[in-house]
């Protein structure tokens, strides 16, 4: 159920620097910001499913991981009576960017991908302890609930967020029991988060033996939670940008002719629900010569594409869908390889040469110079069809054929012609039969000229 980061470590780590060096953090705080992002990617899958119904049994997506040296770390998802999941992951040991050594992780959510109205709602909680000191004499521990409730615009960024956090700051240093717990409102308006700001902050309780010297642990747990809300938020937005909401379906006319105008559907579908999203798609070209419109301002729509006239050229469309339930994206690559084939082969000693001009699915001819032979390929697709051939000058003879062929392919161009049939050869002393298998070579051409060779 867990879904790994859909991109390497390394570079949503360092999707991560800009955001950081803008609201200034340190490097505590950066960390913090590494796991809310890790914790959202990694757990977020849990909402491919959708809503399920309270009570449902998700057990089959548990997961317990136990080393030689003891060391465990298990996953547990459940289903709420809202139809919200929670996957919580609890390790012993270190996992590098998400958890420190005994801490939990848990994210509640009924989904990551924005609804119609691009509204997204989450919880992540975040459990951590550890101790330091000689013999490990001073335990430190921290809590840090957020609860984030952001819309999408149409452009697929964050329009606006509101996110509450909760954070507990726990120490045993210098022999005292303090703990401090504080609660904080904040509002970002617009995608840059490094803009956002506080609207409400009250301390929930503190322990009796806490001082107005611990207030730089408060002001830590604070920023803490904020920035690890901000990963979270991060990492949400990552996804639903990542075509993990939505799809672009559109195919792409594959191989064309020079000057070929080719029409081509586009629809934006929601991978969850099924049904299309008015997104916004922008067509870019590259090795074409014109695609129209370059935008369809609310899906579907159709984009014509016009060819260069060229023999051989390779062309890119790249389609980009946003829209408030998410964005995706969609490359459609087309060709034009020559306006033909060449064929080649033999036929016992007698050579075979022709010309295909455009498709394999129109009927095409072959010669057999040394024995006047004609050939006939008569298609009932790409991909084959039936064959026969008549050769007026076989050592005084007439010889005839017929059967079947098929059309071999090798990375979806047509690389050669299999023909399987049977042949004679009618002379004054009788007629001679025997099977054809042979194959014939198929190669582009630039120029197609009926009768080249």
């Amino acid at each position: 159920m867990a879904a790994t980061p859909s991109r390497p470590l390394a570079v949503w780590l360092f999707a991560l620097l800009p955001e950081a060096r803008a609201q200034g953090l340190t490097g505590n705080e950066f960390v913090g910001l590494i796991v809310g992002n890790a914790a959202v990617r990694l757990l977020g899958g849990i909402g491919n499913v959708g809503r399920v119904p309270a009570g449902t049994d998700l057990s089959g997506f548990n997961v317990d991981v136990r080393d030689g040296d003891g060391q465990s770390a298990s996953m547990r998802v459940t289903a709420g009576a809202d139809g919200r999941f929670t996957a919580e992951l609890t390790s012993t040991s270190t996992i590098p960017m998400v958890l420190s050594a005994n801490s939990k992780v848990a994210l509640t959510t009924a989904g990551l991908c924005p609804d119609a109205a691009g509204k997204v709602e989450f919880t992540l909680r975040l459990s951590q302890e550890g101790c330091a000191g000689s013999g490990g004499n001073v335990v430190y521990g921290r809590e840090i609930e957020a609860h984030v409730s952001a819309t999408v615009g149409d452009d697929a960024n964050v329009a606006e967020a509101d996110i509450r956090t909760r954070q507990g700051e726990r120490s045993t240093a210098g022999g005292r029991q303090v703990y401090i717990e504080t609660a904080t409102e904040w509002h970002q308006s617009g995608p840059d988060s490094s803009k956002i700001q506080m609207r409400n902050h009250r301390l929930v309780r503190a322990s009796s033996q806490a001082s107005d010297a611990d207030a730089a642990l408060a002001e830590s747990g604070v920023r803490t939670a904020l920035v690890t809300a901000a990963g979270a938020l991060y990492g949400a937005e990552a996804r639903w940008k990542s075509g993990a909401c939505i799809r672009i379906d559109a195919a792409s006319p594959g191989r064309v002719k020079p000057r070929a105008s080719s029409r081509i559907p586009v629809r934006v579908l929601h991978r969850l629900e099924g049904g299309e999203v008015a997104a916004r798609v922008n067509a870019s070209l590259s090795g074409g010569t014109s695609i129209t419109p370059e935008l369809i301002p609310a899906a579907p729509g159709t984009i014509t594409h016009v060819a260069p006239d060229s023999q051989r050229a390779e062309m890119e469309i790249r389609l980009v869908a946003t829209s408030r339930r998410g964005k995706a994206e969609e490359l459609l690559r087309l060709s034009i390889a020559g306006t033909g084939w060449r064929i080649e082969g033999r036929l016992d000693e007698a050579t075979i040469k022709g010309v295909v001009c455009g498709s394999l699915d129109s009927p095409f001819t072959a010669i057999a110079p040394e024995v006047a032979g004609q050939w006939q390929f008569t298609p009932s697709g790409a991909d084959g069809g039936t064959f026969s051939y008549v050769a007026a000058n076989v050592g005084g003879t007439r010889g005839t054929g017929q059967g079947r062929y098929s059309v071999i392919a090798e990375g979806g161009e047509p690389v050669a012609i299999h023909i399987t049939g049977s042949g004679s050869i009618q002379s004054p002393v009788g007629t001679f039969s025997g099977p054809i298998n042979e194959k014939l070579t198929l190669t582009p051409i630039p120029s197609c000229e009926a009768g080249s060779n």
